[in-house]
């Protein structure tokens, strides 16, 4: 059977909209005492299903904060295009060149022959010459 998920009441609901990293600060502007502001916060935070709706708040503003894939193409491909007001030409550069990495136009391929060791091989990739070992 499914445990019932229990409403907060209006004073957890604010520090949760207040919370942002001081509990006590937070338990103040829920209209808690200013007195035991800070046993309560420390309470409050000791709640999984606070502490729960608290890092779901957090995700949201992170995720409206960062660009996904798609918006950061389509503002790169703006800049590429000039459509950005005063856009200088190295700007553009930039942002065709970035347009272009996260659609995998520069990758970098490596073809390697069957005749090498395994350590000859492991040492091209790594960047170690016989030289090194000296």
């Amino acid at each position: 059977m499914k445990k019932k998920k229990r409403e907060f009441t209006p004073r957890q609901k604010k520090f949760i909209a207040a919370y942002n990293g001081n509990g006590a600060e937070a338990a103040r502007k829920a209209g808690y005492s200013p007195k035991c502001a800070d046993r309560q916060a420390e309470w409050l935070l000791r709640n999984p299903e606070i502490r729960a709706a608290i890092e779901k708040r957090e995700t949201k503003t992170i995720n409206k904060l960062i660009m996904d894939r798609e918006e950061r193409q389509a503002f790169w491909s703006e800049m590429a295009r000039g459509e950005v007001p005063r856009t200088k030409a190295d700007h553009r550069l930039r942002a065709s060149e970035l347009l272009g990495k996260s659609e995998g136009d520069f990758l970098e391929r490596r073809e390697y022959s069957a005749d090498k060791s395994l350590v000859d091989l492991f040492r091209s990739i790594a960047g170690v010459t016989p030289e090194d070992d000296k």
